[in-house]
């Protein structure tokens, strides 16, 4: 077997959704000087739940030279499914010698629990008795002491203003990024992504391009859905469907100035879903684009 491919995970556990569901991604890069014409192929354990496992895109592809490709897998576990543990894998191989030429993606983990047992209900209608018959003989006593004592008028209650509770202020993501930037047309580069925070959910870093040899400095905020402009916002709903709303939290920067090199294109738009292992799943824009220019997938460091 020669390894053609080397194929990474953002991560090796997915946790499941309420609904029993849940995705994550593979990056398949060609580790040789030519172009390989692949296809790859998920492998489950045990087989019987392979039909839960669902590759969204082609499986079959072309990836340049030293280039990449990301493939994402749906989970939807049917209900009433065995409790326990279930793993599976991405394999791609070389269709001019696929018996030869393939590569063995790393084990992803998921776990399929029981629900609680439904609980018989509370017979409510007794209380709702018992509160009636108290309500009748509080009322009677009432008129008896209406009758009888006449109470003197309260003075009036003073009306307090209601107290403004201080907002939590947001965490900013602050930290170390790497992994990989692929351009729609085919091709890749290596990327590393440091981040620092700053007041008002924004953040300031730089990126390094490690095969343009270039540093540029970016700018943005992070932050829930409704912290960003109605365009960020349609390109993150865009993000959510491909990935998931991951933690919940997302980030969207630019990168506005050269510090090493020239190599690099300034201005570019990088949306991105944070998930809660701290991995970035994004999609990037050039400057005017309104179609992506490519996609990424970084792990923290």
């Amino acid at each position: 077997m020669s390894s053609l491919f080397a194929i990474t995970t953002a991560t090796n556990t997915v946790l499941l959704d309420n609904n029993q569901q849940g995705q994550t991604s593979f990056i398949v890069s060609n580790t040789t000087a030519q172009t390989i014409h692949s296809r790859v192929h998920i492998v489950a354990q045990p087989e019987a739940c392979i039909s839960w496992l669902t590759l969204q895109g082609e499986a079959e592809r072309d990836i340049s030279a030293s280039g990449s490709q990301q493939y994402t897998i749906h989970i939807a576990v049917p209900t009433n499914s065995p409790a326990g543990d279930y793993t599976f894998r991405l394999n791609a191989a070389d269709q001019a010698n696929p018996d030869d030429n393939f590569s063995e993606g790393p084990t992803v983990k998921f776990t399929v629990t029981v629900p609680d047992p439904v609980k018989k209900a509370f017979p409510w209608w007794i209380v709702a008795v018992a509160v009636a018959a108290l309500v009748v003989i509080t009322g009677i006593s009432f008129s008896i002491y209406k009758i009888t004592y006449k109470a003197p008028t309260p003075p009036p209650t003073p009306v307090l203003p209601t107290p403004t509770s201080t907002p939590t202020p947001f965490v900013a993501t602050v930290g170390n990024w790497q992994g990989q930037f692929a351009y729609s047309g085919g091709g890749s580069f290596r990327g590393v992504l440091s981040l620092n925070s700053q007041p008002n959910s924004a953040v300031e870093g730089s990126l390094t391009e490690l095969d343009y040899n270039s540093v540029v400095s970016v700018s943005g905020s992070e932050g829930p859905l409704n912290h960003f402009n109605i365009i960020k916002q349609n390109r993150l709903q865009a993000l959510i469907n491909a990935y998931g709303k991951g933690s919940g939290t997302f980030l969207s920067f630019t990168d506005p100035k050269a510090l090493q090199g020239n190599q690099v294109l300034l201005n570019c738009t990088y949306d991105a879903v944070i998930f809660p292992d701290g991995s970035l799943h994004g999609i990037w824009y050039t400057r005017g684009a309104t179609q992506p220019s490519g996609t990424f997938l970084l792990i923290k460091a």
